[in-house]
């Protein structure tokens, strides 16, 4: 492949995939390639069959991914660049997961200027927003679960 496109990876970001990915064998299409069609499916949203022509044959595409994703590579690869863009933004490592609901409130007629009307549940009144977090194995156990 010679074009390069916008959803191309960088060397650096390629070293951090390469660790991951281990490469043994010798292949007609380089990994790097590989790699780079599926990025440009994830991140354009085109269809396996609608991948440009420098790309690889989209069957080796979609076989290398499949298997990627069932050995776990998929979701380390995903939690390594996470890591790393939260370390370049200064956040901690590991985002926190929290839960978010809302509530409705009846107010009176002198309730001010934050009265409003709450169209999905016919309410003239306040709403209130109120965020919980939780405990990191809730965390870990809701993680495995989505990866399922």
């Amino acid at each position: 492949m010679n074009k390069t496109y916008q959803t191309s990876l960088s060397d650096s970001h390629r070293s951090t995939i390469a660790v991951i990915l281990k490469d043994k064998r010798k292949r007609k299409h380089s990994l790097r390639e590989i790699v780079d069609a599926v990025f440009c499916m994830l991140k354009t949203g085109c269809q396996r069959r609608m991948l440009p022509q420098d790309f690889p044959n989209r069957q080796l595409v979609y076989y290398c991914f499949n298997k990627r994703k069932r050995d776990g590579s998929i979701e380390e690869i995903h939690e390594r660049f996470r890591d790393l863009t939260r370390r370049n933004a200064g956040k901690k490592q590991s985002p926190g997961l929290g839960l978010t609901d809302s509530q409705s409130v009846k107010t009176t007629r002198s309730g001010g200027l934050c009265r409003r009307t709450d169209g999905g549940k016919k309410t003239k009144g306040r709403k209130r927003h109120v965020e919980i977090p939780i405990l990191k194995t809730c965390q870990d156990y809701c993680r495995r679960r989505l990866w399922r």
